[in-house]
């Protein structure tokens, strides 16, 4: 989990690919889980927004 954790000091690690057509929309596959977030800038503050996390269990 450590690697969401992390998305606020690297929004875009090697590990994520694009996902779909959505502009800053991101996806991070993991033995543990899956993870579609975006990220970008808005009014000068940048942000990542996680949508959906789906945890293997």
């Amino acid at each position: 989990m450590d690697v969401l954790l992390d998305l606020g000091d690297d929004p875009t690690p090697p590990t994520a690919l694009p996902y779909a057509d959505i502009p800053g929309a991101y996806e991070i596959v993991t033995a543990a889980f899956r993870g579609i977030y975006t990220y970008g800038p808005e009014s000068g503050l940048e942000h990542v927004s996680v949508w959906v996390l789906h945890v293997d269990t």
